[in-house]
């Protein structure tokens, strides 16, 4: 059954989407064809999603690309200055570039093992800070939520005379379910046509029959 598409309540659902006013369609009917409005835009958001990732990809790889080139470029020059041993070169109109000697950089590898160092040499306090962080795991954290609710201990979620914890209500979850239309094989499918140079009669030339 092919899926029919009222045009008249596309433009009011749209015109409504528009303008930010949400009312009831004029008839239960018309849901119909908002339903396969919004699945016609979900296949549009499956395709978008997918041809970004695809993207995204390229580009990762083409910034990826850049950086190597960037970088062995850089090489390239500092070794040329190393070797005709300048430290600056002046290209008026252009660039200047010079070479400078940065600081050797300190690479800890196992911050358990420097840790225990620290607080044998008593550094630790210097050099080091503690950081306990809980995440919240929301789940668990609803269910806890709506049993104080229960018991009257949400009044506990307080903080200056503000509530920290409170419940948003929500609009209702609307599930749709496609019924997707099961292609019949055709009879002439099963048929096997066979071509020869020499014989001119098995050539198809009724095209319905393809």
């Amino acid at each position: 059954m092919e899926e029919i598409k009222n045009e008249s309540v596309r433009k009011n659902v749209e015109e409504m989407y528009y303008s930010k006013i949400l009312e009831p369609l004029d008839n239960l009917y018309d849901i119909e064809d908002v339903s396969l409005f919004m699945k016609e835009l979900s296949k549009k958001i499956t395709f978008y999603k997918e041809y970004k990732k695809k993207k995204q990809e390229q580009i990762d790889k083409e910034v990826k690309s850049a950086e190597n080139k960037h970088n062995f470029f850089k090489s390239v020059i500092l070794k040329t200055l190393a070797d005709k041993g300048e430290r600056t070169v002046n290209f008026p109109g252009s660039c200047k570039v010079s070479s400078r000697k940065q600081k050797d950089k300190w690479i800890i590898e196992n911050e358990v093992d420097f840790i225990e160092i620290l607080q044998k040499e008593g550094e630790i306090d210097n050099v080091a800070k503690r950081e306990t962080k809980y995440k919240i795991v929301k789940k668990e954290a609803d269910k806890l939520l709506d049993n104080w609710d229960k018991n009257g201990k949400i009044d506990a979620c307080v903080s200056n005379g503000k509530a920290f914890v409170f419940k948003e209500p929500r609009n209702n979850s609307l599930a749709i379910e496609y019924v997707e239309e099961e292609e019949k094989p055709r009879e002439q499918d099963k048929t096997l046509f066979s071509f020869t140079k020499d014989n001119k009669d098995n050539t198809v030339n009724d095209f319905d029959t393809l």
